[in-house]
């Protein structure tokens, strides 16, 4: 219990805190141009360089491909290819350099887990984060980033941008006008995304299961070792465990009910 409650807990404020600054970024966006500053394409380098990286050096260790320049080949033909698509789908949707940066974030969610574990597995051996707390706080972070960056920022574009605006004329800063103004008025949809999140990594399996031995067990992956050859299902020890797995999510919810309305039909009720 412990264990899952430290991971689950980390992972949410994790997600949170980078998730909502990214969904208020892209919510307050307002430039002229067509392109992004040259530190976001820099920063779009990085990150395609951190993600093509440890797949190619899968495959490497699988024998799939070998030789330093073959990984440094694959890394770079799949930047390109990315730069191809991105521009492709920025020619069909239209959406400006907004709707292209939300629906890159969007991306992340389109490989079912599964198809990304093995690479994440290989990294995170050699960072040593395989059966800590922090590996998994941190992959946690990573999986449920989308989903408040988008539900998130449905909220921030429900918030009119004058009120920013007239903070910062009455002598704020932006960092003061996004906490004094604009995060008191989204709280009800921080907390149903807060909820919503909090529920995703509590009850997560696969990725667990797969990243954990025996220090950091969390209860669904402790719920699947209630099975063996020997003894069968032990449905008695596995009803127990799962009525106590419900209480978290419960406890939470009713902590923050008094948001929870507010946030779940903000932007349909009009004031």
């Amino acid at each position: 219990m412990r264990s899952s409650l430290i991971v689950a807990i980390g992972g949410t404020l994790l997600a949170l805190v980078v998730g909502t600054l990214a969904a208020y970024g892209i919510s307050r966006y307002h430039r002229s141009s067509g392109d992004f500053p040259w530190y976001m394409a820099l920063g779009r380098l990085i990150l395609m360089v951190l993600i093509l990286l440890p797949i190619t050096l899968a495959w490497s260790l699988l024998g799939l491909i070998s030789h330093w320049y073959g990984i440094l080949s694959l890394t770079i033909v799949g930047f390109f290819v990315d730069g191809l698509v991105g521009r492709f789908l920025g020619l069909i949707y239209r959406k400006g350099p907004v709707g292209n940066l939300a629906f890159s974030i969007l991306q992340l969610r389109m490989f079912p887990p599964i198809a990304i574990m093995i690479p994440v597995m290989i990294m995170w051996s050699s960072f040593r984060l395989v059966d800590t707390s922090y590996g998994l706080i941190l992959i946690y972070g990573i999986v449920t980033f989308p989903f408040v960056v988008w539900l998130m920022k449905s909220f921030f574009d429900e918030v009119p941008r004058e009120l920013d605006e007239a903070a910062i004329v009455d002598g704020s800063s932006t960092w003061g006008a996004f906490f004094k103004v604009v995060l008191p008025l989204v709280k009800g949809g921080l907390a149903s995304t807060a909820l919503f999140v909090f529920i995703l990594n509590w009850s997560d399996f696969l990725v667990a299961l797969l990243l954990t031995n025996r220090d950091w067990p969390t209860i669904p992956v402790y719920l699947n070792k209630l099975v063996t050859a020997d003894t069968g299902q032990q449905y008695g020890p596995k009803a127990a465990l799962g009525v106590i797995a419900a209480i978290p999510p419960v406890v939470f919810g009713i902590m923050i009910q008094r948001y929870l309305v507010r946030g779940l039909t903000f932007g349909a009720i009009k004031k």
